[in-house]
């Protein structure tokens, strides 16, 4: 039997009232009349079920949770009301006007809060209404608060006898890229700047600041550590060319890249490489990707000062070596035969010949100091650095312009050690090569005059007509053995020079003690710099400090001392005696170019070869202008000198070597 509207609503209201209302039911009903009798009975408003009052309060998800106060991020808290029974209170939430229950959210810190920091403070939405499904959505909180452990506290309005549900939240630091304003809110540092700290402090010199913690080096720079905010200017700018979209990402996106990696790392995933152009990895991205390469990588070697290129066959390499070195040995043994020809044609009395020597010398010295300059890394036209990559491939010591030793050695020893192992040993070599030749040739021409008297004179190498006793001929193999070893150093000596002066180049990178704005992250501080045949190693100290001292000290008294004052000595005792014949069969091809009064001019071209050397090696920390401004001002002062004293005895002798400088 059912019963009417309102005898259900008399039926529950009586029900009510006999409870005191204290287990009052929920009952969501159409019948108006039922409605208003509970309502003025008890107060409740009605559920879509029957249900026990308000009980608990359940929130979803962890019982604790992480939050960054930057005062705009907002988080949710969901609720769900429940009576004792466990069902979930609807509140009423149905066609008609019945209010839902209202759940708010408040703050309170737990003890032990700092003394003096700011009141945590609730400023976004701190209440939700229940949906018709009863539950309760708090969302658009924002959280301003010193990074602490904070109790939120979700309260029913209305129902006071309901405990309150607590979620923990846990108030983080700041996090890179952002500053905590009055010691509570997280700002992100705007464009042009960028974080590490407290403020946000201006873009370092030579980076881009894109805004929060993302900065890096411009193209052509660098710095040791992804943080570190002494960005330096690479003397090479090519290799220091890495793509910069993927270093942003780098900076941006946690696990896209190897951010702990250190400076000397090869690892191709790595911030560190990633700064630098294919091929290129260390401090400045100034070595080669030679060894331990992962499958798929080219192999790269090292072709002038702080630049890579990419290996070429083996085959291709040695036969280019071979072609050089015949190249090279050709020349000299033509200018030998030359020289040797013209101190015969001196010694004799009569009209002096024009000397092609003096040319050969000329074409020499224009090849030594283009090849000089080559090593200077400025931003000039293809065409000319054909010219440059041409005359090193015929002329220097080793090949490195166009091809390099790196690609052709295994790993027993550092490369940049192989290298000047290499450097030195080849005009050693060739002078070898050289002695032997002219041995041979002496003892053939030799025993050819022994066998008949008639004089050949028609020979590669000419045979003085009045040497014929034993004495003779020594004295004659003696001059040849001394015009071979002056052409050979005389072509080799700026190479020589620039590898005996390389073993003392150190380029500082850090301050030694970094100073400015967080110095700590600087990673390349050693006080003496590193050493620019190889980065990766401290300057004087370990064996750097035993291969400097026990090899370069003596090459650069070598170098810089005996070879350019070797004319001078070999001409000082004898120079009052210049003109006499003996000393002219002997010594004739040092002074004969010049005249009297400048009879040492030999030793002054090597000492300017000696300065555009130095400059070259020991200017690459300059930009590259200001090294080749430096070899520049050399050449013209060398000029002024030649074009005011004039030493040379020819005109076409002078002016060939003004040509040859200028």
């Amino acid at each position: 039997m059912q019963m009417s509207c309102l005898s259900k609503a008399v039926c529950l209201a009586h029900l009510y009232k006999a409870s005191q209302c204290s287990t009052v039911l929920y009952f969501h009903t159409s019948c108006k009349a039922a409605r208003q009798q509970l309502h003025a009975k008890c107060g409740f408003r009605y559920g879509g079920v029957m249900a026990y009052p308000p009980f608990s309060i359940t929130l979803a998800g962890e019982p604790d949770m992480v939050c960054i106060s930057n005062g705009i991020t907002p988080f949710s808290i969901t609720a769900r009301v429940h009576d004792m029974a466990g069902n979930v209170v609807t509140a009423g939430v149905s066609t008609d006007s019945e209010q839902p229950l209202i759940a708010t959210v408040n703050v309170t810190g737990i003890p032990n809060l700092p003394v003096g920091v700011p009141t945590p403070a609730l400023p976004g939405h701190t209440q939700g209404a229940a949906d018709i499904t009863g539950i309760i959505n708090i969302t658009d909180i924002v959280l301003v608060a010193y990074p602490w452990v904070y109790n939120l506290s979700v309260t029913l309005t209305g129902f006071p006898q309901v405990p309150a549900a607590w979620k923990m939240v846990q108030v983080q630091n700041c996090t890179t890229g952002q500053v905590q304003q009055n010691a509570a809110i997280c700002s992100t540092c705007p464009a042009a700047t960028f974080p590490l700290n407290e403020s946000c402090d201006a873009c370092p010199a030579g980076a881009t600041c894109f805004g929060g913690s993302h900065f890096i080096p411009s193209s052509q720079s660098w710095h040791s550590h992804p943080y570190s905010t002494n960005i330096v200017q690479c003397p090479n700018a090519k290799p220091c060319q890495g793509d910069r979209t993927t270093l942003l990402n780098c900076t941006e996106s946690a696990g896209f890249c190897n951010m702990t990696a250190g400076m000397d790392t090869s690892q191709s995933e790595s911030y560190m490489v990633r700064q630098c152009s294919p091929g290129h990895y260390g401090p400045l991205c100034s070595l080669c990707q030679t060894y331990d390469l992962p499958p798929g990588h080219s192999k790269y070697g090292r072709t002038g000062t702080l630049d890579c290129k990419p290996c070429r066959s083996a085959v291709a390499i040695v036969l280019a070596y071979i072609a050089s070195t015949l190249l090279v040995v050709s020349w000299l043994l033509y200018t030998v035969h030359v020289t040797l020809n013209e101190i015969c044609e001196d010694a004799e009395e009569g009209e002096r010949p024009a000397r092609v020597s003096e040319l050969l010398k000329a074409v020499t010295l224009w090849l030594q100091y283009t090849s000089l300059l080559a090593g200077v890394n400025i931003p000039a036209p293809a065409t000319l650095h054909w010219v440059f990559s041409a005359v090193n491939f015929a002329f220097s010591t080793v090949t490195s312009s166009s091809l390099s030793t790196d690609c052709l050695l295994s790993r027993p020893l550092n490369a940049a050690l192989q290298r000047i192992l290499i450097h030195l040993s080849v005009p050693v070599l060739v002078l070898a090569a050289m002695v032997l030749i002219q041995v041979v040739w002496w003892a053939i021409t030799l025993s050819k005059v022994s066998l008949s008297s008639a004089t050949w004179t028609q020979t590669m190498i000419p045979v003085p007509q009045t040497l014929r006793t034993w004495h003779g001929n020594i004295v004659e193999l003696q001059r040849r053995l001394l015009v071979t070893l002056l052409s050979v150093l005389f072509f080799y000596y700026p190479s020589l020079l620039t590898t005996i002066l390389s073993l003392f180049a150190c380029h500082r990178i850090d301050p030694s003690s970094p100073t400015g704005t967080y110095p700590q992250f600087a990673r390349a501080t050693w006080a003496w710099g590193y050493w620019l045949p190889d980065m990766s190693i401290r300057c004087f100290v370990g064996w750097h400090l035993r291969l400097s001292l026990g090899l370069g000290v003596p090459l650069l008294l070598l170098g810089c001392v005996l070879i350019p004052a070797l004319p001078c000595l070999l001409l000082l005792r004898h120079r009052r005696q210049l003109q006499s014949t003996a000393i002219k069969v002997r010594l004739d091809f040092i002074f004969c170019s010049y005249r009297s009064r400048f009879w040492s001019w030999e030793s002054v071209i090597l000492t300017q070869t000696l300065g555009l050397a130095a400059a070259q090696v020991f200017a690459t920390a300059l930009d590259a202008f200001f090294q080749l401004t430096i070899m520049l001002v050399i050449l013209m002062i060398s000029l002024i000198l030649l074009a005011h004293y004039r030493p040379f005895e020819e005109k076409a002798a002078q002016i060939t070597q003004q040509i040859a400088e200028a």
